[in-house]
């Protein structure tokens, strides 16, 4: 399936374990990792769990695409936002992987949708604190400055949509997206991050 005019975000959410969090230097390279769920050399691989997922959204359709545990789906923006459809369901499988109550897996995937959409209201209000990032050291100073909270669910998302960039060609083969970054800040994206104010139980 080809799409003309798209954009690729990668979103990561995570639940640090406490061998996590005492390694501050570690965190801010893991989130910086195209991968994060693997680290950086000399950086041991995080304990807690990690998801990671894309969206491919398609500019000339208005459509999007998430592409999820080997799973591709397809939602219109209502059908995103709707109760028992896009985000509802998605909260399922990441309260199952991450261990977490289901409320604060949705309340995290509201959150992911604020940021793509840059909401600045739903970013101040909702329950999590956040920071655009276009350093590998930004995290541990956001890190930092919140007293490094432990038991708390880490988001990452990364998109060009911030960056400035035009919509690109993207390819989606089975699980596989395939698209060129614009040239630029690293892969051409620029990162936001997000700390739960709430306890990641």
């Amino acid at each position: 399936m080809k799409i003309n005019e798209g954009y690729v975000s990668k979103i990561s959410i995570f639940k640090p374990a406490p061998e996590d969090i005492i390694m501050p230097r570690g965190l801010q390279n893991l989130w910086w990792n195209d991968d994060p769920s693997k680290a950086f050399k000399f950086v041991p691989a995080a304990v807690g769990p990690i998801l990671t997922f894309i969206m491919v959204e398609d500019e000339g359709e208005g459509e999007f695409y998430l592409v999820f545990d080997n799973d591709v789906q397809k939602f219109t923006f209502e059908e995103w936002i709707a109760e028992g459809d896009g985000l509802a369901s998605l909260s399922e499988k990441v309260s199952e992987k991450l261990q977490i109550d289901r409320e604060l897996a949705l309340d995290a995937l509201k959150y992911v949708d604020a940021m793509l959409s840059d909401e600045a209201e739903d970013l101040d209000e909702g329950p999590f604190d956040y920071r655009w990032l276009d350093s590998v050291t930004g995290f541990n100073d956001f890190n930092s400055g919140l007293g490094h909270p432990e038991n708390r669910l880490h988001i990452r998302v990364k998109s060009p949509q911030w960056s400035g960039g035009d919509a690109k060609e993207v390819e989606i083969a089975g699980s596989d997206v395939i698209f060129e970054f614009i040239s630029g800040n690293q892969d051409g994206i620029r990162m936001g991050v997000a700390i739960s104010h709430a306890q990641a139980t």
